[in-house]
């Protein structure tokens, strides 16, 4: 195979990409020949001070021998290659990916190496702040976990303390009409409520550590036990597929009571109705469904569960929920129902459909 002539390195200028082309006399040596346009305007070099010299006569010290190394090793391995390299271009030290493809004679031998160059600076400059940002957040996400997990810890005992207190004077207490009984009363629901708070911190903080233990359960099971602790006099009209699954029945139940209880306790009215569905939304993953009827999720929450950022309107509970959903790789998001009440929720979750025999759906409803 012939060499560059004129002709080809008049061609080269045409290629909008640095290319450059190195000879290899019969002694080993090892020159440029050709060095294109935009060689020329990328590292700042004319060609006429390229032309002739050696890496190591080009750029000075390291960057030069470095250089040279990886010419002599394609030359001598008569392969195409391809390396890193950080070299001063343009009056600043830039990282290039460089291509170098053998040209032999008839004998077989390197007469030529042709190179092509692609400038990663700015690549590398971009994952390296991404590399930091992420671990600089990664390190504010645990540090912010665990100052929420130690207040928590630290103020859960004294409103508990609150609460008891509460509950201890109005017992046997005698309501002389004075607004003393209201006022117990509303220190007994403070107790109530800042533990309530304090428990949904403690979910959000460990919500993302959620380890995954993979089983199979029935859906309808579940969600019974979930109906018994929210509506214990069965006020509600509440319901769920019988269908089964293999998933993480823990990380589901902890989403499922929280979205559940969301809905009860928003719905604006005295009854109301919430189903649970679920279908595949592809071989490993599951779509569920939360539809109610009751009043539509206002602005906040449905912003909330859209965009992940923390409103206090939506409260811990839907935190903690997209943080463990989104830890396992899933997203959730709520809508209105067009021309009806209520709203509807649907999230994925890991896991598939699984199929039981009767034998073996009787010996889970009996736990064994």
């Amino acid at each position: 195979m012939g060499t560059l002539d004129n002709t080809s390195s008049d061609i080269l200028d045409n290629v909008a990409a640095p290319v450059f082309a190195l000879k290899v006399s019969s002694s080993g040596k090892i020159t440029y020949c050709a060095w294109n346009t935009c060689a020329e305007r990328i590292s700042g070099i004319l060609r006429e001070d390229v032309l002739g010299k050696s890496a190591i006569e080009l750029h000075p010290g390291r960057y030069g021998r470095v250089a040279h190394q990886h010419h002599e090793r394609a030359a001598r391995l008569g392969e195409t290659m391809s390396y890193e390299i950080k070299l001063p271009l343009n009056s600043e030290i830039r990282s290039v990916k460089t291509t170098l493809t053998p040209t032999l004679d008839d004998a077989g031998k390197v007469v030529e190496l042709v190179g092509t160059s692609i400038d990663l600076t700015e690549e590398l400059q971009q994952q390296r702040a991404l590399i930091k940002t992420e671990s600089e957040s990664n390190a504010l996400a645990k540090e912010m976990e665990h100052f929420l997990t130690m207040t928590a810890h630290d103020l859960r005992s004294p409103m508990q303390y609150v609460e008891s207190i509460a509950r201890t004077l109005k017992e046997d207490f005698q309501d002389l009409g004075d607004g003393k009984l209201e006022l117990i009363e509303k220190l007994e629901k403070i107790g109530v409520e800042a533990s309530v708070l304090i428990s949904e911190v403690l979910s959000y903080a460990r919500a993302t550590n959620v380890i995954e233990k993979n089983k199979r359960f029935n859906l309808d099971e579940l969600c019974s036990s979930i109906f018994a602790v929210l509506d214990p006099d069965g006020i509600h009209d509440l319901s769920s597929s019988k269908r089964a699954i293999f998933g993480d029945e823990v990380a589901l139940q902890v989403v499922l009571h929280n979205l559940l209880n969301h809905a009860i306790k928003n719905a604006g009215r005295d009854r109301v109705m919430v189903a649970v569905d679920f279908e595949a939304a592809s071989p490993e993953q599951l779509r569920f469904l939360i539809r109610d009827d009751g009043r539509a999720l206002d602005d906040p929450a449905i912003a909330f569960l859209d965009s992940g950022e923390f409103l206090r309107e939506s409260g811990f509970g839907l935190l903690g929920v997209k943080r463990l959903l989104n830890s396992r790789g899933c997203d959730i998001g709520a809508m209105a129902v067009p021309g009806e009440d209520g709203s509807l929720i649907h999230f994925t979750f890991p896991g598939r459909v699984v199929r039981w025999s009767e034998e073996e759906q009787n010996a889970a409803a009996n736990g064994a």
